[in-house]
């Protein structure tokens, strides 16, 4: 079979070839096709260069003569290729030890000074303006059009005469999108079925191995060929950007030379001459950060060592420990407050919803990070039951704490009326109550690095 490379260089313009014409094959070679758009005059496509030369046919094709059928754009751009001053679409096509592979790529290069309208603002992007702030220019140069596929329409021809009109499709999942005016590398791929990439009209059916043949049957094809651009996607998101950028820097006077200095090839840093005398932080030697820690005791005391340094210890604590042994927080109880603070390893205390106080910390039920339970321990009240429950129990409270406490004082009498109405019937009977005593109370919810997530009413209950 013979070995055939299509190499198709795309770029699009106001002038075209002889419509007649036909460029042949070559054995053991590939074809050099380049169709062209070029905006601007007559002389600017005759002095246009290739950043990556090769010998091959040029072709020029106008706004005219390219079908946009799908561009997420302004409509004020031209279909979309108003805003560049060349598109150049590069692919070779060619038949891989029985497979058909393409090898298609993208290059392109912005005008020097467009505008477009976008939801009733007009936005201007200027290269010469744009060169006061490098930044914006090399953002410009890497905001890429995306979502491209295409489909090149030409004629084929062979030993016997015209093999069949040929369209090469090309997806976006087949193209890598260099940044502006850059050659893009191209690696070669091949569909499931040949039918995926190259359709012959003369044969509807289809038949792999009849395309095949066709295919190696080609000795030249026509120099005539439409662009039908099925889906073009510009990055208007990032031009308005770098059009509103300008502006703000205009308006701020904002220098960013001093900004990016150390980038330039002649920077030199300063060194400093003198060593560092003063006895403040900056003079002491360098020390990593703290991250981890653990709790120690000794000569009753209770803190925290990450490594072999003490980070945090003092003597107002009774006990302490790891929140889940993640040995980035911990709890410890105060002796003083009678509630537990939350550390973390540098042994600062932790404020979560605006407390710094809390009754006790779990893990949640919920996910992976933590409920907290908060008092206060100026709202309560003692409540007595027949009951006896737990040492500590926590209720979610949907009602507000005046109505918790009706609700118990009510359960309460409840419970006792059996025992009066025995009373009353002189039955001696002996019964024994308990006293527990009630907070208003929250429970806060929290991730994994203590982040409050939610806050609900609960109230909490302890035997007195």
């Amino acid at each position: 079979m013979k070995k055939i490379f299509l190499f198709i260089f795309s770029c699009f313009g106001f002038y075209s070839l002889d419509t007649n014409a036909q460029i042949a094959f070559q054995q053991e070679s590939y074809l050099n096709l380049r169709v062209h758009y070029i905006s601007g005059n007559q002389t600017d496509r005759a002095n246009y260069k290739w950043l990556n030369p090769e010998k091959g046919k040029d072709v020029f094709l106008g706004l005219s003569e390219i079908q946009v059928i799908n561009c997420k754009c302004p409509s004020d751009l031209n279909k979309g290729l108003g805003i560049f001053k060349s598109f150049t679409l590069i692919g070779r096509w060619f038949n891989l030890i029985g497979e058909f592979a393409a090898n298609p790529g993208i290059m392109y290069e912005y005008v020097d000074d467009f505008s477009f309208n976008q939801n009733g603002v007009k936005y201007n992007i200027n290269k010469k303006l744009l060169a006061k702030y490098p930044p914006l220019l090399k953002r410009l140069k890497y905001a890429a059009p995306t979502n491209i596929d295409y489909t090149l329409r030409l004629d084929a021809f062979g030993k016997q005469g015209h093999v069949s009109a040929l369209e090469l499709r090309v997806k976006d999942v087949d193209l890598l999108i260099y940044p502006e005016n850059e050659v893009p590398y191209m690696v070669a791929g091949a569909p499931a079925k040949w039918s995926e990439r190259l359709i012959m009209s003369l044969y509807p059916n289809q038949d792999e191995i009849e395309i095949q043949k066709k295919w190696a049957s080609i000795t030249e094809i026509s120099s005539q060929v439409s662009l039908v651009i099925n889906n073009l996607t510009l990055p208007v998101d990032e031009l308005m950007t770098i059009a509103n950028l300008y502006k703000q820097y205009e308006k701020e006077n904002k220098d960013l030379k001093e900004d990016f200095k150390m980038l330039e090839p002649d920077y030199k840093p300063l060194i400093a001459t003198k060593a560092y005398a003063k006895a403040d932080e900056w003079s002491k030697p360098y020390e990593p950060e703290v991250r981890t820690a653990k709790v120690f005791r000794m000569d009753g005391k209770i803190g925290l060592r990450s490594g072999s340094k003490i980070v945090f210890e003092s003597q107002d604590y009774a006990y302490g420990d790891s929140l889940s042994g993640s040995n980035k927080f911990f709890y410890f109880y105060n002796k003083n407050s009678k509630n537990l603070e939350i550390l973390n390893a540098k042994g600062r205390k932790i404020t979560i919803g605006g407390f710094d106080q809390f009754h006790n910390v779990t893990k949640s039920k919920k996910g992976a990070g933590y409920e907290i339970i908060v008092r206060d321990l100026n709202t309560s009240y003692v409540y007595k039951t027949l009951m006896q429950y737990s040492d500590i129990e926590i209720y979610y409270a949907s009602n507000s704490f005046e109505q918790m406490k009706q609700r118990d004082l009510n359960r309460y009498n409840e419970s006792l009326k059996p025992v009066r109405d025995n009373e009353k019937n002189q039955i001696s009977i002996g019964f024994s109550t308990y006293s527990y005593v009630f907070y208003n109370a929250s429970i806060i919810t929290t991730d994994e690095n203590l982040r409050m997530i939610a806050k609900e009413p609960a109230y909490v209950g302890e035997r007195k």
